[in-house]
């Protein structure tokens, strides 16, 4: 189990303003930001046409992560607080650790899509408290460390990032509406996401129902893989007056996804995680194939830095650019959280244009390595 910072479980146990709980949540931010440029690297890396399954798990966690993000700046602007995104302390360094240390010293860098990167790096992200072991069919690939000898068993050691949810869950409950006495406007996009899960905070249950979504997306519920946030979220949501749809009656696609470790799992092992009624542990590895096909996937340089690349170069004009319409997707965000939320309209533009850089910035073959180049995800603090 990944380990976290126990100080920052301690601030929260220990918060008795609102300013102590704008730190936790600019980390919060912070830490779901760091995830999404790895996770879009490895996409990026992906030949057009190919790894189809594999690219729309990976899509489909990257969103929710921005989702997340979003979630938590309601959280902090609902209790008198604005986050800080377009700063060049927001981005990481990569590779790097992640931040609060989650993982104790796990490092996380740009890499392209493999079957190591998805179990070595990806799953240990989100790893659930309890990560249950689900068997695996055979034929399809087990984890082994790298000395080839299958890992001990899971065993916790202080607490995973759901857990630090968890605390400033109940440290915003335990303090209830004396936060809650000036608020920016709240990001509520229909677009995007919907109400259910992206929705106005003004009140301690709002918070703690939206920051649940965000610890049961990543890990799962301790009763279900499939609970992803999900059913058992919206149940809460619903209960506390969100919408008028029951959990029940939602298509079951809004309600019933994996969370976020058995998704990449389905990736790292190559087969879908379905229900084995009548079996010990009720599921299995045992499903519908997802093959991921080394030759489909672009040998990226890892960890790209744009000055890596000779000024006047194309693969240096093309990293620039790319470093460009990040950072106007940073300033984007900031505007949208910090009293404009409209403006996360406006992002959506970037982020194409973002993916198509990407792509044309791949086409280049770095003069060292004979890869391809990479998007470097680097700040420029002044884009346009």
């Amino acid at each position: 189990m990944l380990r976290i910072d126990p100080s920052y479980i301690q601030k929260a146990n220990e918060a008795t303003t609102a300013e102590q709980l704008h730190v936790l949540l600019q980390r919060a931010i912070e830490l779901e930001h760091a995830t999404i440029p790895p996770y879009l690297t490895a996409l990026y890396s992906i030949r057009p046409g190919q790894n189809q399954e594999v690219a729309a798990l990976i899509r489909s966690v990257a969103i929710q992560e921005m989702l997340h993000m979003a979630i938590a700046a309601n959280v902090l602007n609902a209790i008198g607080g604005h986050p800080r995104i377009a700063d060049p302390k927001f981005v990481p360094d990569y590779p790097t650790t992640l931040p609060m240390n989650i993982g104790d010293g796990l490092v996380v860098g740009l890499n392209k899509l493999s079957r190591d990167t998805v179990g070595n790096v990806f799953m240990k992200i989100e790893e659930p408290e309890t990560p249950d072991d689900f068997p695996v069919k055979p034929f399809a690939r087990k984890l082994v460390t790298p000395e080839g000898v299958a890992p001990e068993p899971f065993t916790p050691e202080f607490a995973t990032i759901g857990q630090f949810y968890e605390a400033l869950i109940q440290a915003i409950a335990r303090l209830g509406k004396q936060l809650f006495v000036k608020s920016s406007p709240q990001v509520v996009n229909p677009q995007w996401f919907p109400e259910t899960v992206l929705f106005a905070v003004t009140n301690p249950e709002q918070a703690c129902a939206a920051l649940e979504i965000i610890r049961v997306q990543g890990e799962g519920t301790r009763q279900d893989p499939f609970d992803s946030g999900g059913k058992e979220v919206l149940e809460v949501i619903w209960a506390r007056g969100r919408g008028k749809d029951t959990p029940q009656s939602l298509p079951k696609a809004q309600h019933e996804q994996l969370a976020h470790y058995y998704r990449f799992a389905e990736i790292f092992y190559g087969r879908r995680l379905i229900a084995t009624p009548g079996s010990t542990q009720g599921y299995a590895y045992a499903g519908a194939p997802v093959p991921l096909d080394p030759f489909g996937v672009w040998d990226l340089v890892p960890n790209a830095k744009a000055e890596r690349w000779a000024p006047g170069t194309q693969p240096r004009t093309d990293a620039e650019l790319f470093n460009r319409s990040y950072s106007s997707l940073l300033q984007a965000l900031d505007n949208t959280f910090n009293g404009k939320p409209d403006a996360l309209n406006s992002t959506i533009g970037i982020m194409y244009e973002m993916r198509l850089l990407a792509i044309r910035l791949i086409q280049h073959i770095d003069p060292e390595t004979k890869k391809n180049c990479a998007p470097p995800f680097q700040f420029v603090s002044h884009p346009v």
